[in-house]
């Protein structure tokens, strides 16, 4: 596929064109091509046998959203959403509403304020029809209130197993790990999500949401994840959703039998360890050293290098004979 990609050089835009192919089941540039200045462009256009002088050009971002939008074209995305999240069929549908808000995300963020000028700026007002009323962020978050959180879980299922049948994700190893992020959400806001905790940005003046995420190691792609209030550590976040990635195991299991789910230390707790015990997961996690002294105390030379490129730098425990 080619695209059109600009650069900024010393504050000036610059226009390349690059194609990109798929070599060894990954993406990657094979050809770059130097396409010069806007205003080179418009000159050659102008120069051309038979080429109409051009007085305006319309620019519309194009290569990474058509991108994405066959993608989910190729998971019927939208039709999957809508299904869950009905509505009238008038103007534009939730699963429309939630793609072209993922695409920004993905492409171009900006506020949901802005939404409607990026709009168009792209090759989505030949996918997706609107107007910009249509596009206000007051039209956006309204629909946004009919999605409920037993909703999202139902696409997220199914979304999750289209992804691995479709684009065959290998599922043997599996990461799962917790974050947060702070918001500007006024104190006095009655939500009940966000609260203060101890923030990763030391932004602990900001109450702030916590976000768990189980995420393939075959392309980082999203297979499940948690939204939980700001002030929940992450250990305890961990054992109350054990029970639900064990759930979720049966549903993966069907594609991959042999399942290996890894986790950091800030995980750990012997609840979450009984849940996984019966889980059908293989995990792997990590100890805090200061806990288990008897480790500490065994000599280096007990410690050999593991084999390969990737995990040279880790070491392993010989057993004594």
């Amino acid at each position: 596929m080619a695209s059109l990609t600009k650069k900024i050089i010393q504050g000036k835009p610059y226009y390349y064109l690059r194609q990109c192919r798929r070599v060894d089941g990954k993406p990657k540039i094979v050809k770059t091509k130097y396409l010069g200045s806007l205003e080179n462009l418009l000159a050659r256009l102008s120069q051309a046998d038979g080429s109409p002088d051009l007085r305006a050009v319309d620019i519309a971002s194009f290569g990474d959203i058509a991108a994405l939008w066959d993608i989910a074209q190729q998971l019927d995305l939208i039709h999957l959403v809508d299904q869950h999240i009905p509505k009238r069929d008038q103007g534009l549908s939730v699963g429309q509403y939630l793609l072209l808000a993922a695409i920004n995300r993905a492409t171009h963020p900006v506020s949901k304020a802005r939404l409607a000028d990026w709009y168009q700026q792209s090759i989505l007002t030949r996918f997706v029809p609107a107007t910009a009323a249509q596009l206000s962020s007051q039209a956006f978050w309204n629909h946004m209130d009919r999605v409920e959180v037993e909703q999202i879980q139902a696409i997220e299922k199914e979304l999750s197993n289209r992804l691995v049948e479709q684009f065959q994700i290998s599922l043997r190893t599996l990461v799962y790990d917790g974050t947060n992020f702070f918001t500007y959400i006024n104190t006095t806001n009655p939500a009940q999500l966000p609260a203060r905790g101890h923030n990763k940005q030391k932004r602990t003046d900001l109450r702030q949401v916590n976000l768990g995420m189980l995420v393939s190691t075959d392309f980082h792609v999203p297979l499940f994840h948690q939204v939980y209030t700001g002030n929940l550590n992450d250990t305890t976040e961990f054992k109350t959703i054990t029970e639900e990635l064990r759930l979720r195991y049966q549903q993966l299991a069907a594609h991959c039998q042999h399942i290996t789910l890894i986790f950091d230390k800030g995980n750990n707790s012997p609840e979450a360890f009984h849940t996984l015990e019966g889980s059908g997961f293989h995990f792997v996690g990590s100890l805090v050293p200061t806990r288990y002294p008897e480790l500490l105390k065994v000599p280096r030379r007990r410690f050999h290098r593991l084999s390969g490129d990737r995990l040279k730098e880790r070491w392993f425990l010989c057993r004594e004979p």
